[in-house]
């Protein structure tokens, strides 16, 4: 296994860093790609570790034979400082997914935890295989819930331009600001998710108080039936997932990509 860093250019302002996990030696930087890849997007108030559970899924991908990627979404991890938006996120996925493609990646699959499996349902990707959502926040505005949201819009109409949150790591707050309230507000998932075209693997933890079981089994009976397609719950873990269950999100997952993306 072999790890690079990356910065993956989004656009004249933004670059995003990134962590390329190799399952091949990379000599010189005459790899030829050979490998299928699987980028994973980090949940909101994260970064490309999530708390050490990201590390540990790409080395077990790279031991079946994925390379993998982790990056920080705009405004999270080491990236600049900026106001956290869906619309930003969506468009940082597109860009990486665009990037693996033009540096010689063919098979490219998307796991997306939470915030991150929002912004994975929102991301027009031609180019990828297959879906893996992990708890899935597809019904944030229930998850955050209507009295936060009013809160929140209540203390930036008071003169508060923006919020600053604790992240992951050791990195800075991030930042939002109204707009992202906004678009939280606009968001209708289920429109999204009737249209998904790809086989679809979603794994949920059956003691999660943030992403609801119920709400992932409502989003799942939205996924059209033409598709194979799989919810997978988990006994006995929340939204933090660790340890042994953190080992059964990664073997789920490799267990479906080695059926759609090899």
């Amino acid at each position: 296994m072999t790890t690079k860093k990356r910065i993956i250019p989004v656009d004249n302002k933004r670059k995003l860093h990134a962590i390329h996990y190799l399952s091949d030696k990379d000599l010189n930087n005459e790899r030829v790609i050979k490998n299928p890849l699987v980028i994973i997007c980090h949940g909101f108030t994260g970064d490309k570790y999530e708390w050490g559970r990201y590390p540990k899924a790409a080395s077990e991908l790279n031991k079946e034979g994925f390379d993998a990627l982790l990056f920080d979404f705009s405004g999270s991890g080491e990236n600049t400082r900026e106001p956290v938006l869906l619309s930003k996120q969506v468009e940082d996925l597109e860009e990486v997914s665009k990037w693996a493609q033009n540096i010689g990646y063919t098979k490219i699959s998307v796991i997306g935890l939470s915030f991150g499996g929002l912004t994975l349902l929102y991301a027009n990707l031609p180019n990828i295989k297959t879906n893996i959502f992990w708890a899935p926040a597809f019904y944030i505005d229930k998850i955050i819930g209507k009295f936060r949201i009013k809160l929140i819009k209540l203390v930036i109409r008071i003169g508060i331009k923006q919020l600053k949150l604790k992240s992951s790591g050791k990195g800075e707050k991030i930042i939002i600001t109204s707009n992202f309230i906004n678009e939280i507000l606009n968001v209708q998932s289920n429109e999204r998710i009737d249209k998904i075209d790809k086989p679809t693997l979603i794994i949920q933890g059956t003691q999660d108080k943030d992403v609801k079981p119920e709400f992932t089994r409502e989003a799942y009976s939205h996924i059209p039936d033409t598709l194979d397609h799989k919810l997978i719950e988990i006994e006995g873990t929340d939204h933090e997932f660790s340890g042994k269950y953190l080992e059964r999100f990664i073997e789920f997952s490799i267990e479906w990509l080695e059926k759609y993306l090899k």
